[in-house]
């Protein structure tokens, strides 16, 4: 019986959420909120954002078996621990888990509470927040979470990405970050989605694909996160011979860089990632 209930009410929670409104829409921009983590440290979204950062946010649920898996693949572990603020490869990704059941505790985080699918806190290098009260509450409406877990990445430029709620790897969530305006280096650039780098990450050699590009190349350049120029070339030859590109990237130090690709109409920009 006492399972029965515990069952029946998160049923009628999950229903609340579900009558509310939809997830917050990509392309949206985000509400700001500072909220404190389980050490009593306080996160203010906007702070982050202005400082360049593209935050990961993770909102689940203790008892929830996708978060429970999702958490388990270690991807958000990995992409902080890589693009994070003491990251290896760069340091421009915030990642914060916010609790968003009612009904969880300290202890449930812990894995040593009733309502808990285990340990989700030791171990983890980022910031755990259990929403509590009124705060909670208003925070839960603002970003409308209507399912667990939701993830959201939110550029620096505040407008944000609903990323779903399947299992990706570490890579691919970086992956989105090229699709926020440059904040470092270079700046005023729009991100062109036309323009196709692969691998990304790369490690030996970068192909730049320009081929649904639609206009002739006058320059390409690589530069750093620092704005320093690392690799240029003005295309030659026929229309064909200046689609594709390959840059040697073996001797690039690890880390974030930008392409940047002129043409007579525009300028556009790139972001990519050297991880050898």
């Amino acid at each position: 019986m006492r399972a029965m209930k515990k069952i029946t009410l998160l049923f009628l929670f999950a229903t609340s959420l579900f009558q509310s409104k939809a997830q917050l829409v990509t392309g949206s921009t985000a509400p700001d909120f500072t909220l404190t983590d389980l050490n009593g440290v306080a996160h203010h979204l906007y702070n982050y954002l202005s400082a360049g950062k593209t935050v990961f946010i993770d909102c689940s649920a203790t008892w929830c078996g996708p978060c429970w898996s999702y958490h388990n693949a270690h991807s958000l572990k990995d992409l902080y621990n890589q693009h994070g603020p003491n990251g290896t490869i760069s340091k421009d990704v915030m990642v914060i888990f916010v609790e968003g059941s009612p009904t969880t505790t300290v202890a449930d985080l812990y894995g040593t509470g009733t309502n808990t699918q285990g340990d989700w806190v030791t171990g983890e290098p980022y910031p755990f927040i259990n929403l509590v009260g009124a705060a909670g509450g208003q925070w839960m409406t603002d970003y409308n979470i209507t399912y667990f877990p939701t993830m959201y990445m939110i550029c620096p430029n505040k407008k944000v990405t609903d990323l779903g709620f399947q299992v990706q790897t570490a890579a691919q969530l970086y992956g989105y970050v090229s699709s926020c305006p440059s904040t470092s280096g270079i700046t005023n650039i729009p991100v062109e989605q036309n323009i196709l780098a692969y691998p990304n990450p790369a490690s030996d050699v970068l192909t730049i694909d320009l081929g649904a590009l639609n206009e002739e190349p006058l320059s390409i350049s690589l530069t750093d996160i620092m704005g320093q120029l690392v690799y240029a070339v003005k295309p030659s030859g026929s229309t064909t011979d200046k689609q594709i590109y390959s840059i040697n990237t073996g001797n690039f130090p690890n880390g974030v860089y930008f392409i940047t690709v002129n043409t007579k109409g525009k300028t556009s920009c790139q972001k990519i990632v050297i991880n050898k």
